[in-house]
């Protein structure tokens, strides 16, 4: 009875030296098995003084560990001098979990994991020439459940931005100064009159503030008619407060989206030319326009012309150029144009402005 009693104590005893994981040292997983070499120090101070000051980044590594997990340590000197510091601590929090100085040599020191996290190992050296180190790290998984854990660590860039603000103009508005350019109304004579102009040309320029610039044209008397009854109309609503009453400067500000087409008995050609296209058309008729508008055998034409699609002349100035076909019958041609400076409208307001952004990496844990 005696000895069936030593027996089973004794074997209760073995069951209670045993890991309650189930896993013992020879179920170690092997999370890095490295040969690696490690700077002298003469290498790291002149490092440090040529990038201002800046630590010098000894060799690191970085694992990840679950908490209750048994980690075992080995690192020996396999070539060079002098000895190692070596530093295993918890990335996020600093906390130190071994601290080694004056060092060659780790033989399977064994540290219990308290937390789950990414540990960082750091190898320094003391000596001034370089060596060599070999180093390798396992694991005892704290559970069956945590067996298959991955200790590899991945690196995620995380982005803190950091912002001020400040008080600025504002562009809120942008109006439309018209300044008129071109206003009247001339007679185009037929090709059979002697000593007429069968060739009409207007010289214009547009103001150096210039964003863009309306034309109408309209021939006859019922064109001119017509446009009278259209400001008449606009004198009645707020558009003709904000124009002026004048139907082509409310079309150039967007107030109106059209001009009306009006009827005419005659047809003119109308383009736009620098200067010494002039003399050409209204000799021959020989036509250098520029692309951006003209039109055939119109009674009445209008349009809108950014400045930027005019083409630069050496006087500055741009010629309208009409012609009357008709060999009989002289016509009559009004004209507008208008140009629209712009007028900037700020306000002072308070501005969120991006200060400067802060980027940092931070080790992530494998899948």
């Amino acid at each position: 009875m005696k000895t069936r009693f030593s027996f089973l104590f004794t074997l209760f005893f073995i069951a209670w030296l045993l890991p309650v994981s189930g896993f013992a040292d020879q179920d170690a997983i092997t999370v890095a098995d490295l040969t690696f070499p490690v700077p002298g120090t003469r290498a790291a101070t002149a490092w440090e003084k040529n990038n201002a000051g800046k630590s010098y980044s000894w060799p690191n590594y970085f694992y990840g560990f679950q908490e209750g997990d048994k980690m075992i340590v080995e690192l020996k000197m396999e070539e060079g001098k002098g000895k190692y510091e070596v530093d295993i601590k918890e990335f996020t929090s600093g906390s130190v979990l071994y601290a080694g100085r004056n060092i060659s040599k780790i033989k399977k020191q064994e540290f219990q994991i308290p937390t789950k996290a990414v540990y960082e190992f750091i190898i320094r050296s003391t000596h001034e020439e370089p060596s060599t180190c070999k180093m390798t790290i396992k694991r005892i998984p704290a559970s069956v459940a945590t067996a298959r854990f991955n200790a590899n660590v991945t690196w995620k860039t995380l982005e803190d931005t950091v912002f001020t603000f400040a008080n600025e103009k504002v562009l809120v508005k942008t109006d439309f100064i018209p300044q008129i350019l071109v206003d009247k109304t001339f007679r185009v004579f037929s090709q059979t009159s002697i000593g007429k102009p069968s060739r009409v040309t207007v010289p214009f320029k547009l103001p150096p503030r210039t964003a863009h610039w309306v034309y109408w044209l309209g021939v006859g008397q019922e064109s001119v008619k017509e446009m009278e009854a259209l400001t008449k109309t606009l004198a009645k609503g707020g558009a003709a407060v904000a124009s002026g009453i004048n139907p082509v400067v409310a079309f150039g500000m967007g107030l109106l989206p059209e001009l009306p087409q009006v009827k005419s008995s005659g047809y003119i050609d109308f383009l736009f030319m620098n200067k010494q296209a002039v003399k050409p058309f209204e000799e021959k008729g020989e036509r250098k326009p520029f692309s951006f508008a003209q039109g055939d055998a119109i009674i009445n034409a209008y349009g809108k012309i950014a400045a930027s699609q005019v083409p630069k002349t050496a006087d500055g100035e741009i010629y309208l150029g009409v012609e009357n076909h008709n060999t009989v019958t002289g016509l009559d041609v009004a004209v507008k144009i208008v140009a629209f400076e712009p007028d900037y409208k700020y306000e002072t307001r308070k501005v969120k402005k991006i200060a400067k952004i802060n980027r940092t990496r931070v080790p992530v844990f494998g899948n």
